[in-house]
């Protein structure tokens, strides 16, 4: 029964699917905001017709594409109008969501952490790599990474790999950042 059950994950993890990361996507329903506030109220409150649901999603390519974070997953919500994507970085640790680029801390302010700043995560993760994944480049609030990852301050986080480092299938474009 177990070995069926891992190869079930498996074929999930190499197909690209969605479901081996449906308890993570059950956590980030009830995420909040840095300052405790539950992020759906945030997201909910931006002015779309938010009425069919919130549509979050993640996968092996998404974990992929962003690399290995220490406790961070990004996610990414589908908007009402299903023509908008929005990116954003889940701690399982603290359960908070904030912004993974600058398109998505634009469109909901109140989810940046106050006094933080947006930066590449290549810089963060101490890889220098330029990394976009969808409509944008991944960047994330510098002093929140920092605490969420446990990083030194102008260090790389303890347990941070390269981005794209395993794998070539990622959108981005790797490149020293200057």
């Amino acid at each position: 029964m177990a070995f069926l059950a891992w190869v079930v994950w498996f074929v999930g993890m190499v197909l690209e699917l969605e479901y081996p990361y449906a308890f993570t996507l059950m956590e980030v329903r009830s995420a909040v905001s840095v300052s405790g506030v539950p992020a759906a109220q945030i997201i909910r409150a931006d002015g779309d017709d938010w009425s069919g649901g919130l549509h979050w999603h993640t996968c092996s390519y998404c974990a992929d594409a962003f690399g290995d974070h220490k406790n961070l997953t990004l996610v990414r919500l589908r908007a009402p109008d299903k023509t908008t994507s929005y990116y954003f970085a889940y701690c399982r640790r603290t359960h908070a969501l904030v912004p993974l680029m600058e398109r998505t801390a634009a469109q909901f302010p109140s989810l940046m952490p106050p006094g933080d700043e947006l930066r590449p995560v290549g810089e963060l993760d101490g890889t220098g790599r330029t990394s976009s994944f969808g409509e944008g480049n991944l960047e994330l609030p510098r002093k929140w990474y920092r605490t969420a990852t446990g990083a030194e301050p102008g260090g790389a986080a303890t347990g941070a790999k390269p981005i794209g480092s395993e794998t070539n299938r990622t959108s981005s474009a790797a490149g020293s950042r200057r």
